[in-house]
C-alpha cells in the first residue's frame, strides 16, 4: 500500500490525531475540557463515516453528540477556571527574605528580626509588617494608636508613613535603627566603658542581657566572659556579683580621698546568708572608708541601718574632711564601724 493510498483511506483518523496534538500543545484548556473536545471531534468523525455509509445513522450520531454535551455540562466544563501557574518570583519584596526559597538568593539586607523593646508586631491594612510602640492595636482596622515619629517602625526600608499631618512624604523608621538607638541609650545607662555595647538575648526565656566589646555579637548568647559582662537578674546585687555590668559601671563612678587606695572588691561575710560580699572600699594606712554612693546603695538594699552617715568615719566624705581638708576634728566624728547587712 502506497503512502498516498493510506492517506486517502485514513485521512479522517489522521485529522483526528492532528486535532488532538494541536489541542494539547497550543491551548490552555484544562484536562476535562480537552477530554470533551477530543470526544466531540471523535463523534464528528464517526458521524461523518456513518453519513457516508448510511444516512439512516444520522439520528444515532446526533444523539451521541447530545450525550457528550450533556456530560460536559454535568462535569462543569463551562465553570472551570484556568489553572493557576505559580512562578517563583525573586524580585525584592517589602519584607526581606530571612531564608532562601528555591532558587531565589538570600537577601543581602540585614534581617529585621524582632520588634524593639516595648513594641508589638502587627500587619497593617496593606499587608506591611510593622511594629507598634503600643500593644493596643485595633484588630479590625489594623491601626496602631502610638503617635510620634518612632511610634511605628517597619521591618523593611522605604515604607511610606501616611500619618504625616503635613501631607509630606515621609517613611517609617527602620526597626533595626530603633533597636540600635535603644541599645545605645541602654548601654550608656548600664554598660561599663570596657563593654559599651548593650545586648539583649531575645530568644532567652529570661530575656538575658549583657554588655559586650563588640555590637556584632550573637543574638542568642553573650560573648565569652573576657569580651562581655552580664546584667544582674534575680537576687543578684552589685555587692554579691562584682563582675556584673551594673557592678562594674557602679565601681567606675566611685572616687577615693587622697591618701587611700581603691579596692573594688573588699570581702566581708554577710551575717544573714554567710555568703561573701564584695564591697568597694577606699583603704588608707590606718582606716578604711566607703564612698557615699556605696553607703547609699547599702541603705537602698536594706543594710547600713542605725548609722549617722554625716558623722561616721566610714563615710569617705567625713574621712576626707578630717584627714585631708582638716575641716573637722576627731571629737565630732563617729568611730563606729559599718554594719552592712547585720
Amino acid at each position: 500500500m502506497s503512502v498516498l493510498t493510506f492517506l486517502s483511506t485514513n485521512y479522517t483518523y489522521i485529522l483526528f490525531a492532528v486535532s488532538i496534538v494541536i489541542i494539547i500543545l497550543f491551548t490552555d484548556l484544562s484536562i476535562d475540557k480537552i477530554v470533551v473536545v477530543v470526544g466531540l471531534v471523535g463523534v464528528c468523525i464517526v458521524l461523518y463515516n456513518m453519513i457516508t455509509n448510511s444516512s439512516s445513522m444520522l439520528v444515532v450520531g446526533l444523539v451521541g453528540i447530545i450525550l457528550v454535551l450533556l456530560f460536559a455540562l454535568a462535569s462543569g466544563v463551562g465553570r472551570s477556571q484556568r489553572p493557576v501557574i505559580i512562578k517563583e518570583d525573586c524580585k525584592p519584596k517589602r519584607l526581606p527574605k530571612l531564608t532562601p526559597l528555591g532558587n531565589c538568593p538570600l537577601s543581602g539586607l540585614d534581617p529585621a528580626g524582632m520588634c524593639p523593646n516595648g513594641f508589638t508586631n502587627f500587619t497593617d491594612g496593606e499587608g506591611n509588617t510593622l511594629c507598634c510602640a503600643s500593644s493596643n492595636i485595633d484588630p479590625y482596622s489594623h491601626k496602631c494608636p502610638a503617635s510620634g515619629p518612632n511610634g511605628i517602625c517597619s521591618m523593611a526600608p522605604g515604607l511610606e508613613d501616611r500619618r504625616s499631618p503635613t501631607g509630606d512624604k515621609v517613611h517609617y523608621p527602620m526597626c533595626q535603627n530603633v533597636r540600635r538607638e535603644q541599645t545605645v541609650s541602654r548601654g550608656a545607662a548600664v554598660c561599663p566603658s570596657k563593654y559599651p555595647h548593650y545586648l539583649q538575648m531575645q530568644n532567652s526565656a529570661q530575656s538575658y542581657k549583657c554588655c559586650a566589646t563588640s555590637p556584632g555579637s550573637s543574638a542568642t548568647e553573650c560573648p565569652k566572659p573576657s569580651d562581655s559582662c552580664s546584667n544582674l537578674f534575680g537576687a543578684q546585687t552589685v555587692f554579691n556579683t562584682p563582675g556584673s555590668c551594673e557592678a562594674l559601671k557602679f565601681q567606675s563612678t566611685l572616687k577615693c580621698p587622697t591618701g587611700t587606695t581603691f579596692n573594688p572588691k573588699m570581702q566581708i561575710i554577710d551575717p544573714k546568708t554567710k555568703n561573701i560580699l564584695y564591697i568597694p572600699a577606699c583603704q588608707g594606712i590606718t582606716n578604711t572608708c566607703y564612698p557615699r554612693k556605696v553607703l547609699n546603695k547599702c541603705t537602698e538594699l536594706g543594710g547600713c541601718s542605725g548609722m549617722n552617715l554625716e558623722k561616721t568615719l566610714s563615710n569617705c566624705e567625713v574621712y576626707n574632711s578630717l584627714f585631708n581638708d582638716r575641716a573637722i576634728d576627731l571629737s565630732s566624728v563617729d568611730l563606729t564601724g559599718v554594719n552592712f547587712f547585720g
